[in-house]
């Protein structure tokens, strides 16, 4: 529903009132929801609809670069095939991705260099050397400043 909702809002120009263009489901959905937020703003039904987590359901999806006709594997569903790092690397490659696309917006706004800070806790807990590199490698490239809590055995490594 919550992406239906955001398809028809963006269908509407700016000057319409989006909710007054709603019916059927769609509409007793919308009721429902408005309803449960102004009359039980502190309940747990409250929370678990204002939780992003119950709109979207996200997957990373990876290939195998040395075998270009193998098909896209869910990491999800092969986190128990690969090692701790290949499981970890794709969710720090999209980590990059957030953080690059939200300091663009910045500095398209407001034409001024940025921190472009990105912090990660228990950042590269489960790669090797090499994929630490490759990941630190990148985070330069792309003029992101990461900020890192980590093991100091990491370190030795």
């Amino acid at each position: 529903m919550y992406r239906e909702l955001v398809s028809l809002n963006a269908q509407h120009q700016r000057d319409e009132l989006f909710y007054a263009a709603v019916d059927g489901e769609m509409r007793t959905t919308l009721d429902n929801f408005l309803r449960v937020l102004i009359e039980q703003p502190d309940s747990l039904e409250t929370a678990r609809l204002l939780d992003y987590r119950h709109s979207y359901d996200y997957d990373l999806r990876v290939w195998n670069a040395t075998d270009p006709q193998a098909p896209l594997q869910s990491v999800d569903k092969q986190s128990g095939k690969m090692s701790g790092g290949e499981n970890q690397s794709p969710y720090f490659v999209a980590i990059l991705a957030s953080y690059l696309r939200a300091y663009q917006r910045h500095e398209s706004r407001w034409k001024q260099p940025s921190l472009a800070l990105v912090p990660i806790d228990e950042a590269f807990s489960k790669m090797d050397t090499g994929r630490i590199r490759d990941c630190i490698d990148a985070i330069q490239e792309l003029d992101l400043q990461g900020v890192f809590s980590m093991s100091t055995e990491l370190l030795r490594r």
